[in-house]
């Protein structure tokens, strides 16, 4: 199913091995903005803005996974029905083998 307006052309899909996702029905220009989502629609808005600039914050990724498990089985979490929808596993970095951790070196993960 496409949504089709003035200002976007994408689907809503889902696979069972990555959840939920959009995308798009037509070929996109490079540089097209193509959502805007306000601060307070984002999970974790509330938590430091400022975590990365910041270093007494400390790590804002491990801020912000220690929010969602937090949360993950909070009923009346205003975006619990949101987490619930998140994939039980997903692959991340630091559980990939080494050889594939390396793939990493130069970015902002190494």
């Amino acid at each position: 199913m496409c949504i089709r307006d003035s200002t976007t052309n994408v689907r809503i899909s889902h696979s069972p091995d990555k959840g939920y996702g959009l995308q798009a029905c037509r070929d996109i220009k490079e540089g097209t903005t193509l959502f805007r989502v306000p601060r307070s629609g984002c999970y974790g808005a509330s938590l430091h803005s400022d975590a990365d600039a910041d270093p007494q914050h400390g790590d804002s990724q491990f801020e912000l996974a220690a929010a969602l498990l937090r949360d993950w089985q909070l009923v009346d979490h205003p975006f619990a029905a949101k987490l619930r929808m998140l994939p039980a596993t997903v692959s991340c970095p630091w559980t990939w083998p080494e050889e594939s951790q390396q793939l990493l070196a130069g970015t902002e993960l190494d």
